[in-house]
């Protein structure tokens, strides 16, 4: 499974459309080309995406398999510390 694969089905549980599902992050035809594993999204902007739709990062991740949750993981921890979200970190 890839990012855009998980994306369409968290999006899809969600009842959203596209447009609904990246509103205010990135545009509907770039987040489309993510779904279709044409383009590839930065860490913020996925955990932005996240966010607003109330998904946990837990259950996104969870989907994959341990080596990519460690890369994952490490990618959203370098970010909260490039960002300073330390309420994010303390979560974590």
């Amino acid at each position: 499974m890839t990012i855009g694969e998980q994306l369409r089905e968290i999006r899809d549980s969600l009842n959203l459309t596209q447009t609904e599902m990246c509103a205010g992050v990135v545009t509907e035809s770039f987040y489309s080309r993510v779904e279709n594993r044409k383009g590839e999204i930065n860490i913020d902007d996925l955990l932005a995406i996240l966010k607003q739709n109330h998904v946990s990062i837990r259950d996104f991740f969870g989907v994959f398999d341990q080596s990519m949750q460690r890369s994952i993981q490490y990618c959203c921890i370098q970010s909260a510390i490039n960002n300073r979200n330390l309420a994010w970190l303390k979560k974590v």
